[in-house]
């Protein structure tokens, strides 16, 4: 690999392991460092109260067959929905299958990370305890969002509480608080599977949020709810959604909420679980089973905290006061901490006022990078993953973020002037701010319009995806020559192989089509067969 780039990946990951894989084909020599003893991150669990993973019950909430690596599926056998322990597995498969580990430095934590006369200098500590210094030509910052925990926004007098205050990343199981009762603050996935993992356990519950949402299940009428929308509906999504957003979240949204009442029934509107937010997409929350435990009574459903009283009991937006809680569990996310950084290089060292004083912000800084993905100040060799994107599954996303940067520090593809870059984080910033000042729920920083922004990282990882399936001369060559499979793919669902099938300056997999074929011939069975009952 001599005369090749060499590369720091920070965090081994879901991120940081596709990171290194892309790099690692392309002929970088690069290397992942990670302060734990494995490799996954979050997907690994942990007892640590301190360090954000997966609780101990965690299944996925997207399909297996829609959430895998672009060319390494999950292995036959692997239920819908993995459990953790296969999650997990998989990870280290992956590892195997591209020969990762010996490129991998676990219990290494990298502590500073600068810029000195052209290169990036990684200070860290090995594991066993000896420090480090070492060059690298680039670096790539793949510690996602969850970095730092995010407090509850507007509330006040939380110091005033007489028990146990927890943010959700010390949430590692139910039976942890058995008899207690317990106020669940958010209306997250997280918050969703924290109420669900309690019962059985606590004593009391109390589910508090602000907006509300949508809750849809895991399944929709016998097979996985994503197989419900076809590539061909997304495509059509993507470019209705650039011409008229505001009509296509609608769609959509009404989409998800008739999957809501389709398989839940019509809900009781003080739960405010049927809200949809105003000229902007959903998103869903997934879960199988608080419905019924709401229903039970097994979860109450609540306004959301205005403040705790010097009582320390807690008020409700609504002026109801819960005086009978030992509990409170913040399930309020996560901000990016890149604090391995000088101040002077960070893409969040710079205050956006307008996005701040917007509720929906959550206090969470906005970050300047291109495309949300690229340093300006070093797009040359610093990039970020995990910081951008949009409700979609991790593991495939990334994995074409990563194609893209590869491409681009390869000289393949050519990044546009530094003014470019600078209108493109500004003409975003100026949407997420327009989002965020309505009323509705917390709008996610990296939040990308996902039309233009899934045909950039297309043409930029050289998937030949835009191209064989559009409206060009190369897309209506492919549907003459290949009408059958074509057809089976946009009646088909997104599976991320097709980001493998076509040539293109990305590395071709050669079972990428096969796959698309199986997968597909699944989901139309399934699709096909007997719904499940209504609940």
């Amino acid at each position: 690999m001599t005369g090749m780039p060499k590369v720091a990946v920070i965090g081994a990951g879901v991120l940081g392991l596709t990171a290194l894989k892309n790099l690692l084909e392309e002929g970088f020599d690069a290397t992942a460092f990670d302060k734990n003893d494995y490799v996954g991150g979050l997907w690994r669990f942990t007892e640590d109260g301190d360090t954000t993973s997966a609780t101990e019950n965690t299944q996925w909430n997207s399909c297996s067959q829609m959430s895998c690596y672009t060319d390494f599926p999950f292995p036959p056998g692997t239920p819908d929905f993995p459990t953790l322990a296969q999650i997990q597995s998989y990870l280290e498969g992956y590892c195997k299958a591209f020969s990762l580990s010996p490129h991998i430095k676990l219990r290494h934590s990298v502590k500073h990370v600068t810029h000195q006369d052209g290169m990036w200098r990684l200070e860290y500590v090995d594991m066993m305890g000896a420090q480090h210094e070492e060059r690298f030509d680039k670096v790539i910052m793949a510690v996602g969002q969850n970095g730092k925990r995010v407090l509850p926004f507007g509330i006040s007098g939380l110091e005033n509480f007489n028990g146990r205050v927890l943010h959700g990343q010390s949430f590692k199981r139910g039976a942890d608080f058995k008899d207690k009762k317990v106020f669940v603050l958010g209306s997250s996935n997280t918050a969703m599977d924290c109420a669900v993992d309690l019962c059985g356990h606590a004593k009391k519950i109390y589910l508090s949020h602000r907006h509300g949402g949508v809750i849809i299940p895991r399944y929709y009428k016998g097979a996985p709810v994503e197989f419900s929308i076809s590539l061909r509906m997304q495509a059509l999504g993507r470019v209705v959604g650039n011409i008229a957003p505001s009509r296509w979240a609608m769609v959509f949204n009404r989409k998800c909420l008739a999957i809501s009442n389709d398989s839940f029934g019509t809900l009781p509107g003080d739960w405010r679980f049927n809200i949809l937010p105003e000229g902007q997409m959903c998103n869903p929350i997934i879960n199988d089973n608080i419905i019924d435990m709401l229903r039970k009574g097994q979860v109450s459903v609540v306004q959301s905290m205005r403040s705790v009283l010097k009582s320390g009991e807690i008020e409700l937006v609504s002026g109801e006061v819960l005086s009978d809680v030992d509990t409170i569990i913040l399930c309020t996310g996560y901000k990016y901490d890149y604090s391995l950084l000088p101040e002077r290089i960070s893409p969040i060292r710079a205050s956006n006022p307008q996005w701040e004083t917007c509720p929906a912000s959550s206090g969470r800084p906005l970050p300047k990078l291109y495309q949300g993905i690229f340093s300006l100040d070093f797009p040359e060799s610093m990039a970020f993953l995990g910081v951008s994107g949009y409700p979609s599954a991790q593991m495939p996303l990334n994995d074409l973020i990563a194609m893209a940067i590869a491409q681009i520090w390869k000289g393949a593809y050519d990044l546009p002037s530094r003014a470019e870059m600078e209108s493109e984080v500004d003409s975003r910033h100026r949407w997420l701010i327009e989002m965020a000042t309505r009323d509705g729920p917390s709008i996610l920083p990296g939040r990308v319009k996902v039309g233009p922004w899934m045909q950039w990282l297309h043409k930029a990882a050289g998937t030949g995806v835009n191209d064989n399936l559009g409206y060009g001369w190369r897309g209506w060559l492919f549907w003459l020559k290949c009408h059958s499979f074509c057809q089976s793919l946009m009646n088909g669902i997104n599976s991320p192989h097709l980001w493998r099938l076509f040539e293109g300056r990305r590395r071709k997999w050669a079972g990428a089509e096969e796959a698309l074929i199986r997968v597909n011939e699944d989901a139309k069975s399934r699709l096909r067969s007997t719904p499940l009952p209504v609940k």
